[in-house]
């Protein structure tokens, strides 16, 4: 330990000595509103994350984004939200990064089976969302996540056999 203490230079800083914060400027403080945009995209089903993670992606709104905005995505069946940070924007593209992932589908019990003989559940699109069938006729629809609709199915079928 004296050897350590002989080898340190006495013109640089003292390691115990903490250097002095500079408060914020109070021209770099705003509300966020005023300094970023939110934007919400609902893309189709099948396009991943990673697609929305592609330059190219954005070339119809590209001139639309600006460095620190946000979009929140989701695709039509709900199976995923993911949070976007716009890093770079032009006209043509825009380059984005992933603050966070979350998989819906874990929430939604997608694995509650259904009968199989006549019974089918799929989704319709935004509006009527997920359905149940019977024989090919929709017995309901409206449900906001599979799980819903396969328990609805597996009650309905159940109470067919009373």
């Amino acid at each position: 330990m004296a050897e350590a203490a002989e080898n340190m230079d006495p013109v640089t800083e003292d390691p115990q000595e903490k250097k002095a914060v500079k408060p914020v400027n109070m021209g770099r403080f705003r509300e966020a509103q005023y300094s970023r945009n939110i934007f919400t995209v609902t893309v189709e089903p099948g396009v991943t994350v990673e697609d929305v993670c592609e330059q190219g992606f954005w070339q119809h709104i590209g001139a639309m984004l600006k460095a620190g905005d946000r979009i929140e995505v989701m695709d039509d069946m709900m199976s995923y939200y993911a949070e976007l940070i716009v890093i770079a924007a032009d006209r043509l593209w825009a380059q984005v990064g992933v603050i966070r992932e979350i998989d819906l589908t874990t929430f939604q019990g997608g694995e509650i089976p259904i009968p199989e003989q006549h019974y089918e559940v799929n989704f319709a699109g935004l509006t009527v969302k997920w359905r149940e069938l019977y024989k090919g006729n929709v017995m309901k629809d409206g449900f906001e996540t599979e799980g819903l609709a396969r328990r609805w199915c597996s009650n309905h079928a159940a109470a067919q056999k009373l």
